[in-house]
């Protein structure tokens, strides 16, 4: 199953339309109940939709730039089945973002499928193809309460959902969404910067098949390997580990 999905949320006539962009367009086509997502997906999206519904939530609206949602990142922790939910909200702050963001958060809290719940603020116009904002400024959010984590000059984390606990996170995120454990080996930070696999399991399959074609101790090169997800799980296995940063 796909763990991990990050979906489009435009305006509709109910408020919300959550799913993927028709190809060579920014319209979207809802995906509720995709056969290849994890089951919590699925059921996240029906709760996000309902809790949109209750909340008096709008869809982005590219053309006015209006609307409060503009897409939703969705990541399961497979060992529990729970997920972390991430709101990109068409605010440039917390305060901006106001009563509409607390109304969803409290909505989606009644139900106990989450991890954890963020926010990511990002106001940029039509013409910026990003999803996620990583300006200090744009900030993210856990939930709407307490606990700041200082993450280096671009990023700031503040707890504020159910299920919120520092400790978990390891310093950027959960297991559900950067601290993956593959196979035995070091355990991996990855904030939302990096791209990661949106389906886990699969790709436990091909780092361990890739262990079995590697000779013991041959020398290695990792070319363009993000934090290391291969190379770090090969590590026992050959020579002396090296690493080149550039950029």
């Amino acid at each position: 199953w796909r763990t991990s999905a990050k979906l489009a949320v435009r305006a509709s006539t109910s408020g919300v339309r959550i799913g993927l962009f028709v190809p060579k367009t920014h319209d979207v086509v809802r995906i509720h109940g995709c056969a290849a997502h994890h089951a919590s997906i699925n059921a996240a999206l029906e709760a996000i939709s309902t809790a949109c519904a209750a909340a008096k939530i709008h869809g982005y609206d590219e053309a006015s730039g209006k609307g409060d949602l503009r897409y939703v990142k969705l990541e399961v922790q497979r060992s529990t089945g729970l997920v972390q939910v991430t709101l990109v909200w068409n605010a440039s702050s917390e305060e901006q973002a106001g009563r509409p963001l607390r109304k969803l958060v409290s909505a989606l809290t009644e139900q106990e499928m989450w991890h954890s719940i963020w926010a990511n603020f990002n106001a940029a116009d039509k013409h910026t193809s990003r999803i996620l904002a990583f300006e200090k400024e744009a900030a993210w959010r856990e939930g709407l309460a307490v606990v700041e984590l200082g993450l280096g000059p671009t990023l700031r984390w503040k707890a504020l959902a159910p299920g919120s606990d520092v400790q978990d996170y390891g310093g950027v995120h959960s297991d559900c969404l950067g601290a993956r454990r593959i196979i035995a080996g070091p355990t991996l930070d990855a904030d939302d910067r990096f791209i990661s696999q949106a389906n886990l399991c699969a790709f436990e399959r091909i780092v361990a098949a890739v262990r079995r074609f590697v000779p013991s101790g041959s020398a290695v090169v990792e070319l363009y390997g993000g934090v290391g997800t291969i190379g770090l799980h090969l590590a026992d296995t050959v020579g002396r580990p090296g690493m080149a940063r550039s950029g």
